[in-house]
């Protein structure tokens, strides 16, 4: 019964966020924007719409201001040759860029294209351990990556959501991430491969309070990287909900069904996953892979099954005690009998 109520949730908030579009602007005269900002600039709803027609790039030490409602929109295939991406543009903060919309005004940064690709520029590129982005209430689309803190760079976002982007709603490659109430949908190509979250490269991320739907995959932490995940939907998936591989990881409350694997580790630093609904995903809802080194016990005790059966449990994983080759084998036991709601206090992992 509850594998059902919470198929129909993400069903429903699936209707939801795809039903989200930007909006056509106020009628004024368009602002172009584009190039270097060295100072402290500001932008408002009365500017709508911005049009950018180059590479907005924050220099350091500079700073870009964002206000509610304001809508920016990209045109596509621009060979500007600047930035970290020749061929779309973006905006590069190398100083700090503050979005800050509100509930009933959002900020929109999307295509300028009538007909939007998943693609169409390359989203916010965070670069340099001096360099942040803090967002909040912003909707972000059509973008090759919707934003990606990389080199050191800060990622602060608030009721944040991704839509229709190519490859990856969020990335950070050597970057932090403190991401409260963000949505991640429909993040994919059709014919790609690609995750809602991808934390690699020695990044630190902190996820509470989200939802990835419908983004091929969910969550991908590799790279000697460090995550928390709390309180999050992961579901309605085609592949991975959470992939772990080489990192640390701490998963508590969170919801991960109706993918084709929930969790699949690959190797690396044991995780802690308790206090979980980790059920109803296609192939397995969890799966050990490709790893092939000293023997491990993962600890996955403490979690919603959507079964009572340990029998039953147990052929929902896939581990050593399956395939010897493997390595690694998975405790269950003691495992919950119900599962964990939204208002349940979720003991501190140890």
């Amino acid at each position: 019964m509850i594998g059902k109520g919470l198929r129909r949730k993400a069903i429903a908030l699936l209707g939801i966020l795809v039903g989200l579009a930007g909006t056509s602007g106020t009628g004024n005269a368009v602002t172009h924007v584009g190039g270097e900002i060295a100072g402290t600039e500001t932008w408002t709803k009365d500017g709508n719409p911005y049009v950018a027609t180059a590479d907005i790039t924050v220099l350091p030490g500079a700073s870009l201001r964002i206000e509610p409602g304001v809508e920016v929109r990209f045109k596509r295939d621009i060979n500007d040759r600047h930035g970290k991406n020749w061929f779309d543009l973006e905006i590069l903060v190398q100083g700090s860029l503050t979005v800050r919309g509100a509930p009933e005004d959002t900020v929109i940064l999307a295509s300028a294209a009538p007909e939007p690709r998943w693609t169409d520029w390359q989203g916010i590129v965070v670069v340099g351990k001096d360099a942040r982005a803090d967002l909040a209430m912003v909707r972000i689309s059509d973008a090759n990556t919707g934003v990606k803190a990389m080199q050191g760079g800060t990622v602060i976002a608030r009721g944040v959501t991704m839509k229709h982007c190519g490859y990856e709603g969020m990335a950070f490659l050597g970057g932090t991430g403190d991401l409260d109430d963000v949505t991640m949908v429909r993040i994919a190509q059709p014919s790609g491969s690609s995750w809602g979250i991808r934390v690699d490269t020695k990044s630190n991320v902190v996820l509470r309070n989200s939802s990835l739907v419908d983004t091929r995959n969910g969550m991908l932490v590799t790279g000697g990287s460090t995550a928390r995940v709390e309180r999050t939907m992961i579901t309605l998936n085609d592949g991975v909900g959470i992939s772990i591989g080489e990192s640390n990881l701490t998963v508590l409350g969170c919801s991960i069904s109706v993918n084709r694997v929930g969790v699949m580790w690959t190797g690396g630093p044991s995780v802690a996953f308790h206090y979980n609904n980790l059920f109803e995903n296609a192939d397995f809802d969890l799966l050990v892979r490709g790893y092939q080194g000293d023997p491990v016990e993962l600890d996955f005790t403490n979690n919603w099954w959507g079964l009572t059966n340990l029998s039953l449990i147990e052929d929902r994983v896939k581990d050593a005690t399956d395939d010897p080759t493997l390595g690694a084998t998975v405790r269950l036991e003691p495992f919950l009998t119900k599962a964990v709601a939204p208002a349940d206090s979720i003991p501190e992992a140890k």
